[in-house]
């Protein structure tokens, strides 16, 4: 008699229940970020005024995971979103819709020059008093836009600096509102 037969459906078992448990654990697994990624900050709603008033929305970004897990497909998701965000190269991300599977987030720069002085490069108008091109190049100035990659920042004998704070960046960054009279 073999010997082997007997024990035939005992390994099969065996075997079925640790790929079960493989495949569980794998399911189970999130994804680490890369370095970039990482540095990628996620912004709170009470962030959001700021942020769009002093940063460049670059892209709106996904991201996606499939796991038996809901807290490892969230994870997982978040992690494809964030990675994905820094792709693009943004240094601060919302997350504004999505389920576990699936997120969706806004990503934004939030980056400035500093200028030689010190101060946040601004756009202004040389040799004229206007506060916008059209206006300057009427009063016969030279408008000089703000400096909104690095290339043309360090051309400016500027600095460039990505801020991780989005309440800290200079309020000089932000649009000047109009005012209303009454």
């Amino acid at each position: 008699m073999n010997c082997w037969n007997r024990k035939a459906p005992i390994r099969s078992t065996m075997m079925m229940a640790i790929l079960l448990m493989l495949i569980t654990a794998l399911s189970c697994a999130t994804n680490r970020l890369s370095p970039p990624a990482s540095k990628v900050r996620l912004l709170a709603t009470e962030e959001m005024e700021d942020c769009k008033a002093k940063c460049e929305f670059i892209a709106h970004v996904t991201g996606q995971s499939s796991s038996l897990s809901s807290s490892s497909a969230y994870h997982n998701s978040l992690t494809d979103l964030m990675e994905n965000a820094a792709r693009v190269g943004a240094t601060h991300l919302f997350v504004n819709l999505g389920e576990n599977a699936i997120l969706r987030g806004e990503a934004y720069r939030c980056a400035y020059c500093v200028r030689p002085d010190g101060r946040a490069d601004v756009s202004l108008c040389e040799g004229a008093n206007a506060v916008d091109p059209a206006a300057c190049q009427v009063q016969g100035g030279i408008w000089m836009p703000i400096a909104r990659d690095r290339a043309t920042c360090e051309a400016k004998g500027g600095v460039w600096v990505l801020s991780d704070d989005v309440s800290r960046l200079p309020d000089e960054l932000a649009p000047a509102k109009k005012k209303t009279g009454k």
